[in-house]
């Protein structure tokens, strides 16, 4: 149970909630008791495998797409 008053008051509002997804810390010792955890969230992130973004742009992937009618590439800046 929470020591501070409002602690205590978030933690009757989740608990009158039936039913939690994401386990959230909302600050004053009150996390909800979602089925993914944080831990589960970290889990997950490891399993990807994301491609590098350095010294890509946001348009890279479709740049040939968006270019403007006169045929000029678009300006836009790198990921750092």
């Amino acid at each position: 149970m929470p020591k501070t008053e409002k602690g205590r008051e978030l933690f009757r509002e989740v608990e009158a909630l039936p039913f939690w997804w994401h386990s959230i810390d909302l600050g004053d010792g009150v996390v909800t008791p979602g089925v993914k955890t944080p831990e589960f969230h970290a889990r997950e992130l490891e399993s990807l495998t994301l491609a590098a973004l350095g010294g890509k742009t946001v348009l890279d992937s479709r740049v040939d797409r968006l270019r403007p009618r006169d045929g000029r590439p678009g300006v836009h800046r790198p990921f750092a």
